[in-house]
C-alpha cells in the first residue's frame, strides 16, 4: 500500500469552508452539514477558542498548521504562484490563505487554525461558537447555566448538536466531513494552480496524519493528548464499544472513500495536463486501497460505481467526463453516507487494518 505524502502536505493542511465550497462543491451531501446557510459565517480567531481550550491551543501552537502553513506565503516559489493566479498584493488576505491561512479576509489570523478545520464559529451571537458549550439551565430553566455535560439534559443536548450542525459546525463525530475537509486542501483541487507547478500531495491517508503532529484531544483530560477525540470516545449516553483502535479503522475506510469521492469531482473537471493526470493517480490509487477493503459492503457499492473507470477510460479527457465522472462521485458519496451511518462505533471492522505509522509526534503536554 502506498502512504507517501510530499511536504506540502503537511504545511497547506485543511481548509477554509469557502475553499470547500467554491473548488469543488463538496459540501454537498448528506454527511457534511448544510453550509449554505453559513455565508454570513465570520471567524472568531483562535484566541477565543483558546479560553477554553487551553491545551489544545499549545498542541496548535507546536504544530506545522500553526507555523508553517503561513510562512510558505513567502517562500520563493510564492510569487510564481500567485502570478499564475492572477493574484496581487499580500498573499496572507489572497485566495492562497484559503488553505494557507483561516481568514482570507484577513491577515491576522495566521497559520491553519482551529476554524480551519471545524469551519468558522462566528458571529460570537449567532454562529456555532455561541451554542457549542452551552449545557442549558438546571430542570425548571432557572439558576446558574450548567457547566458539565453529563448535566446536560437529554432533549437540550440533541437541541444543541443538531443547531452546531445547521449553522456548519464539523465535529469529531462527523469522521466524513473532517475527512473531506482535509483533502480539500491536501490535493491541491485547483487545476490553474497545479498546472501552473503547485505541489499536491501523492497520498493523503486520514489515520497517520490524524495521529501525529496535529493531534490534540484534551477535550476530557487535558493531561493527556488521546489517540481519539474524547467526545467521540466518551459520547452521552455512553457507547461502550467504542475505542481507539475502532476509531482507526473506521477513519482509514472513510479516509479512502473521501479521497475516492473528491478525486472524481476533480477529474470532472479537469482538462488532460498535471492536474487531470494526478487526480487519475488518486483515483487509481484510491481504487486499491478499496480492494483491500471490499468485504466491507459499502466498499463494494463504491468500487461498483468506479468499475469502468480503468486505466484507459482514465486517459481519456472528453466531453463527456464532468457528468461520467460527477455520476461516479456521487454513487460513491452514497456508499459512504450508508458506512458512516451502519459502522458508527467501528466495532464491526476487524479485519481492517489500519496504518500504524504516524506523521510527525503529537504534541504532549508537560
Amino acid at each position: 500500500m502506498n502512504y507517501r505524502v510530499n511536504c506540502f502536505a503537511v504545511r497547506s493542511v485543511l481548509v477554509s469552508v469557502a475553499t470547500c465550497a467554491v473548488f469543488l462543491g463538496i459540501m454537498a451531501g448528506a454527511l457534511v452539514p448544510a453550509l449554505g446557510v453559513r455565508a454570513q459565517a465570520v471567524v472568531v480567531g483562535q484566541k477565543k477558542c483558546q479560553e477554553c481550550h487551553e491545551t489544545e491551543s499549545k498542541a496548535w501552537l507546536a504544530s506545522p498548521h500553526a507555523t508553517a502553513s503561513s510562512a510558505d506565503l513567502s517562500s520563493d516559489k510564492a510569487p510564481a504562484f500567485a502570478q499564475a493566479m492572477g493574484v496581487t498584493g499580500d498573499l496572507k488576505s489572497s485566495l492562497c490563505a484559503q488553505c494557507h491561512s483561516t481568514d482570507p479576509d484577513s491577515s491576522s489570523v495566521n497559520g491553519v487554525s482551529c476554524e480551519s478545520c471545524h469551519t468558522p464559529a462566528g458571529p460570537e451571537a449567532s454562529g456555532w461558537f455561541k451554542f457549542h458549550s452551552d449545557y442549558g439551565l438546571p430542570f425548571g430553566g432557572t439558576g446558574s447555566p450548567i457547566s458539565m455535560r453529563d448535566q446536560e439534559p437529554e432533549a437540550h443536548r440533541e437541541s444543541r448538536v443538531a443547531r452546531c450542525d445547521e449553522l456548519g459546525m464539523i465535529r469529531s463525530t462527523n469522521i466524513y466531513g473532517v475527512a473531506k475537509n482535509c483533502l480539500a486542501c491536501h490535493t491541491v483541487p485547483n487545476e490553474k494552480l497545479v498546472n501552473a507547478g503547485h505541489p499536491t500531495s501523492k497520498r493523503f491517508e486520514l489515520v497517520r496524519w490524524s495521529q501525529g503532529v496535529v493531534r490534540h484531544n484534551f477535550a476530557l483530560d487535558q493531561s493527556s493528548n488521546a489517540e481519539a477525540p474524547s467526545l467521540w470516545l466518551n459520547p452521552i449516553p455512553a457507547r461502550p464499544n467504542r475505542s481507539p483502535a475502532n476509531r482507526k479503522k473506521l477513519m482509514f475506510v472513510t479516509g479512502q472513500l473521501a479521497d475516492l469521492e473528491i478525486s472524481l469531482r476533480a477529474r470532472a473537471e479537469a482538462s488532460d495536463g498535471d492536474y487531470g493526470k494526478a487526480f487519475n493517480a488518486r483515483i487509481k490509487d484510491a481504487k486499491d486501497e478499496l480492494e483491500d477493503l471490499s468485504h466491507i459492503p459499502e466498499v463494494q457499492l463504491a468500487l461498483a460505481a468506479v468499475g469502468d473507470i480503468d486505466r484507459g477510460r482514465l486517459r481519456q479527457f472528453t466531453g463527456e467526463d464532468a457528468q461520467f465522472f460527477a455520476d461516479a462521485a456521487e454513487e460513491v458519496l452514497r456508499a459512504a453516507s450508508s458506512f458512516v451511518e451502519n459502522h458508527p462505533d467501528g466495532d464491526d471492522l476487524s479485519k481492517v487494518k489500519p496504518p500504524r505509522r504516524s506523521e510527525g509526534t503529537p504534541f504532549q503536554p508537560k
